[in-house]
């Protein structure tokens, strides 16, 4: 999700404290995933060690970074807390929140499907979704490619200031993915034409999560089980099949900066707008499974190399460092491009990337939100992300 304005996230903020003085935390458990770490013997170990430091000292509750190449290996590091109130540490096997780098899962899902011929990426979206879905402007001609790489137009849920009134008023307000398209999309317009521009909208991906439900006739998590969570490997990820779901042991309390610059806890709001989220965000994995997934996924070991060329077509943003694929980000830094996604919410904030020309996979996150703007946010997504891939550029 996107952020909010200054003055926005102040009145936010103020009406928050006064709902949410209770410390309302949750505990923290310390997993025991079994690997080898050899993290001491990267050669970058010092370097990459005082960044996970400097970034949590620089008020981050909880950092962690994790990179993979197939010359070097796996290093992985974590400083700071998962939990504040109970001083519980942050670990290299402390799980994370995806927010929307979910939307990577999603659209390879799609796009295995897609190479089972169970769809066409020029199929219209209006053909695979329930009748009373059909209201939402741009959906009579928006195709399936048009949802992965954000040229459908449809209106972001997003982008409706009611959302933010409604998150302030009453957090937990929002019961299902209905309520977020009933809410803040139906009787919206269309932001252009189909193909006319290109917007990023998670309503793009709600509605895959709608399609992949009715192509399989299974629930997205079963699905996404299914395809990519296990031929992959990836025993430390989970969604929304996972027994407990989405309050998986491991994860860490999740956390807001107001606009004062103090921290806030708020773990049940994280925890429920992932329960009722469709396809948009809602992952939960270790470090070393998002680097996993990503390296197999652009390592040609997920989909066939003429689909994962697809994905990798980029559509220019105008007056962006980003391009959008399908379901794929291209991000321009100061090095170069990296290609991946990012994603934030209530109390997370993530990037899951590449350095195409190192194959060098990348996963760094903190537990701390971006849906209520702040200084901290702000750097997450420039500084740090511009910081970690140059000292990565080795």
């Amino acid at each position: 999700m996107k952020s909010v304005s200054l003055y926005l996230f102040a009145v936010a903020c103020c009406f928050l404290f006064t709902r949410c003085e209770k410390d309302n935390h949750i505990e923290t458990i310390i997993n025991n995933y079994a690997f080898n770490d050899s993290s001491s013997l990267h050669p970058m170990n010092a370097v990459f060690t005082e960044l996970v430091k400097k970034y949590n000292a620089e008020g981050y509750p909880g950092f962690v970074l994790c990179e993979y190449d197939s010359i070097n290996g796996l290093w992985i590091g974590a400083a700071g807390k998962s939990c504040i109130e109970t001083n519980t540490p942050m670990t290299i096997t402390t799980l994370h929140h995806s927010a929307s780098v979910s939307k990577m899962y999603i659209a390879t899902t799609i796009l295995k499907l897609y190479e089972q011929g169970k769809l066409r990426l020029d199929d219209h979206v209006k053909d695979y979704l329930p009748a009373d879905v059909s209201e939402i402007a741009n959906l009579g001609k928006a195709t399936i490619k048009n949802l992965l790489n954000h040229t459908s137009g449809i209106f972001d849920f997003d982008n409706d200031p009611k959302i933010y009134a409604d998150q302030i008023n009453d957090p937990f307000c929002v019961k299902s993915w209905r309520d977020h398209l009933n809410r803040y999309v139906k009787g919206k317009n269309a932001v252009f034409p189909v193909g006319a521009g290109v917007d990023y909208s998670n309503t793009n991906f709600t509605l895959l999560g709608l399609i992949i439900e009715n192509v399989t006739k299974k629930p997205l998590g079963d699905v996404i089980d299914e395809l990519i969570i296990k031929p992959c490997g990836l025993t430390e990820t989970y969604y929304k099949s996972s027994p407990g779901y989405p309050a998986i042991p491991g994860i860490p309390n999740s956390y807001f900066e107001h606009y004062d610059g103090t921290i806030q806890n708020c773990t049940d709001m994280q925890l429920h707008f992932s329960s009722v989220s469709m396809g948009h965000e809602g992952m939960i994995a270790s470090p070393r499974n998002y680097v996993m997934f990503l390296h197999q996924l652009l390592g040609n070991k997920i989909l066939k190399p003429e689909t994962l060329a697809l994905m990798k077509e980029f559509v220019d943003v105008p007056n962006s460092t980003i391009n959008f694929g399908l379901g794929l980000f291209s991000v321009d830094t100061p090095i170069g491009e990296v290609i991946g996604h990012s994603g934030g919410g209530f109390g997370t904030m993530t990037f899951l990337i590449q350095i195409p020309d190192k194959k060098r996979t990348i996963f760094f996150a903190t537990n701390l939100g971006s849906i209520f703007k702040s200084d901290l946010s702000d750097k997450f997504y420039t500084d740090v992300l511009y910081d970690i891939v140059e000292k990565s550029e080795y």
